[in-house]
């Protein structure tokens, strides 16, 4: 957790990263070594979408090129954003950029279970921050998901 503190993600004021963050552990289920997502990306639920890891001018791509379909979820004008919790959401306005800006993305293995996931944040409208993308440890999902999501937050800010 210090080093997500650390990282900043989600913690300039209006950002939304860290409530959704604090959401995402509740919608897997930890099996074992298996972890099942909750809901369906492909079906737009909670505003999710594929995410097509596009190379760049530069020939980077943001993530890793492992084979496996991406997904991102916590772009608050995508429909059926508006059944992510109050919580996340509270801060948005469309008014400021900053409101809108934080995603997690993740992607899913052959058998629909979570590979890796990553939070990241925009660095204009189009493309994401290379520099503000981090893979977050499946073990700090777990931590993430015994708390409280008001709890977590707190703790966040605290370090």
């Amino acid at each position: 957790m210090a080093e997500l503190q650390a990282s900043g993600f989600g913690q300039r004021p209006l950002q939304h990263g860290l409530w959704l963050l604090g959401w995402f552990p509740d919608q897997i289920d930890f099996m074992g070594s298996e972890h099942e997502l909750c809901f369906n990306p492909n079906q737009g639920e909670f505003g999710s979408r594929k995410f097509y890891n596009r190379t760049e001018s530069d020939g980077s791509k943001l993530l890793p090129d492992d084979g496996l379909q991406y997904y991102e979820v916590g772009n608050l004008n995508r429909e059926g954003a508006n059944k992510l919790p109050e919580y996340v959401r509270k801060n948005y306005t469309r008014k400021d950029k900053d409101s809108n800006t934080n995603r997690i993305i993740f992607n899913l293995n052959e058998n629909g279970y979570i590979g890796k996931v990553y939070v990241t944040e925009h660095s204009d409208e189009r493309r994401f921050n290379p520099d503000a993308t981090f893979c977050i440890d499946i073990d700090l999902l777990k931590t993430i998901k015994s708390l409280e999501v008001k709890d977590f937050f707190s703790r966040m800010v605290q370090y």
